[in-house]
C-alpha cells in the first residue's frame, strides 16, 4: 500500500513563492486603481448674465462625463448677502485636478481667495469662460469684511487685458491661421462662427499667451482675441475664452474647442471613437 508522505520543506517553499507572487501583484493593483480614479473638474460657477450655472452642468454631462471627468461644483446666488461667498471652495480644491471657471465680479471670502490663489501658485491647471475676465474684482466699492479681491487675475493668471466690451453689435468669431493645427482646435471649423454675446476688448494678450481665435463686431474695425492659452510663471496650463453666451452652448465648434480645452489643460488624451 503506498502512503503520500508531505514534505514539511516542499511546502514552505510553494508557500514562501505564493506569498511573493501575491507582493508582485500588489503594485499593478495600486496602478490600476491609480488609473482608474477619474479626474475632478471644480466647476466654480457665480454669475447670472450668461446662465453658465445651467449650461455649463448640461454641458459637463453632454461632453465631459462620458471622457471620465467627475465634477464639483461651487455656487453662489447672484444677489443677497451671500453673493460673495464661494462656499465650500477652498475644501474641495484640494482634491482639484481642474478648475472650470465662470465667475463675475465676486469678492470671496479670504480663505476662500487664497485657496484659489495656492491652487494658481502651485502651478495647477485652469479653464475660464466668459466672465471669468474680471471673477475677482467689484470695481466699486470696498470688499465686505472678511472678504477679498484679487482685481488683477486677468493679466497675471490669464494673460488678457479686459477693458469693458462693445455693444450689441453683431459679433463673428474664427480661429487664427497660425494656431489651426493647436490641439485645442482639432475639429474646429476654419469658417466664421456667429456668437450671441458682446465682444470683449482683451488685447493686448501678455507675452506668454498663444491666440488660438479672433473676434470681430460689425461696424468696429479693430478685432480683438477671444480665445487663447497661457502659460503664466508658475508654468500653469491656462485656456480661456470671452465666448460663453448662451448660444454658443449650441455651437458644435465652440463645444469642441471647449472639450477639448479640457482635454488639453488636464493634459488627458481624448478617447478612439
Amino acid at each position: 500500500m503506498r502512503i503520500d508522505v508531505c514534505c514539511p520543506q516542499r511546502s514552505n517553499i510553494r508557500m514562501k513563492s505564493f506569498k511573493l507572487f501575491l507582493l508582485c501583484l500588489i503594485p499593478f493593483a495600486n496602478s490600476a486603481s491609480a488609473e482608474a480614479k477619474p479626474q475632478t473638474i471644480v466647476f466654480v460657477l457665480a454669475e447670472r448674465e450668461y446662465k453658465t450655472a445651467e449650461t455649463v452642468p448640461a454641458f459637463y454631462e453632454k461632453h465631459l462625463k462620458p471622457l471620465g471627468f467627475a465634477a464639483k461644483y461651487v455656487t453662489a446666488p447672484p444677489s443677497g448677502p451671500e453673493r460673495d461667498n464661494l462656499k465650500g471652495l477652498d475644501t474641495v480644491l484640494k482634491d482639484a485636478d481642474l478648475v472650470f471657471l465662470s465667475v463675475r465680479r465676486r469678492a470671496p471670502k479670504a480663505e476662500q481667495l487664497k485657496a484659489i490663489q495656492k491652487y494658481i501658485a502651485d502651478g495647477k491647471p485652469l479653464v475660464g469662460i466668459r466672465t471669468a475676465s474680471h471673477p475677482f474684482d467689484i470695481r466699486k466699492g470696498n470688499s465686505p469684511k472678511g472678504h477679498a479681491q484679487w482685481k488683477t487675475f486677468d493679466p497675471d493668471v490669464l494673460g488678457g487685458s479686459y477693458n469693458g466690451h462693445h455693444g450689441k453689435q453683431k459679433t463673428h468669431w474664427k480661429i487664427e491661421e497660425a494656431a489651426k493645427d493647436h490641439v485645442i482646435l482639432k475639429g474646429v471649423s476654419m469658417e466664421s462662427q456667429l456668437t450671441g454675446g458682446s465682444l470683449y476688448r482683451s488685447a493686448p494678450l501678455g507675452k506668454s499667451t498663444t491666440a488660438l481665435a479672433t473676434g470681430t463686431a460689425e461696424g468696429i474695425e479693430t478685432s480683438q482675441p477671444v480665445a487663447w492659452t497661457n502659460k503664466p510663471k508658475d508654468g500653469n496650463r491656462i485656456f480661456y475664452t470671452s465666448l460663453g453666451h448662451v448660444s454658443d452652448f449650441e455651437n458644435e465648434h465652440f463645444v469642441k474647442m471647449l472639450t477639448n480645452s479640457v482635454l488639453w489643460a488636464t493634459n488627458t488624451k481624448a478617447p478612439c471613437k
